[in-house]
């Protein structure tokens, strides 16, 4: 019988899993579709060690990560309270990362983490869950707004040379 996916929350001795992930998964999303000189940067200022630890040690960031055995799959991380352009009256919830290894599309594991943020907020009274999303990245839209989200604005990401335009997403808890 094959390992089962297991999710958990993430501690400071995941640190090093959740960079490879990051690294990873960025990679297998942005390397072929955007400007490959404008990934690897962005990888070394933004996806580093210690990064990931500032954040870990963040009482208002929360990470999750999905494992197959020992080998990490998947990873959520999820910003209290954090406003986003337009929902800045509502105690909000940001989706700050959610990444799945394309070798693991299609199992679920996307869509279990996001239920996790889903349960997260709900149990801590956040009316709202925001993320943003490249606009060209299609099948992140679909499988977002196939779990609930709906784009409700748009916002440039300050992506170095080349700002990158994406969709604001919002999954209201309480209307």
């Amino acid at each position: 019988m094959p390992d089962p996916i297991k999710i958990i929350r993430a501690g400071l001795d995941d640190a090093l899993d959740i960079l490879e992930l990051s690294r990873k998964t960025f990679i297998e999303t942005y390397y072929e579709v955007s400007d490959k000189k404008q990934v690897l940067k962005f990888i070394d200022t933004y996806l580093t060690i210690q990064k990931i630890k500032e954040d870990l040690q963040n009482p208002s960031i929360l990470f999750y990560i999905a494992r197959k055995g020992i080998q990490g799959v998947g990873i959520l991380k999820i910003v209290e309270n954090v406003t986003a352009k337009g929902i800045d009256d509502k105690k909000c919830l940001m989706l700050d990362k959610l990444y799945v290894l394309k070798d693991y599309h299609g199992n679920k594991i996307g869509t279990d983490l996001i239920d996790i943020a889903k349960q997260h907020a709900f149990d801590n009274h956040f009316q709202v869950i925001w993320l943003q999303v490249w606009q060209k990245n299609t099948s992140a839209i679909k499988f977002y707004q196939h779990g609930g989200f709906v784009v409700y604005d748009t916002c440039l990401f300050e992506y170095y040379e080349e700002p990158e335009n994406d969709f604001l997403l919002k999954f209201d808890l309480y209307n």
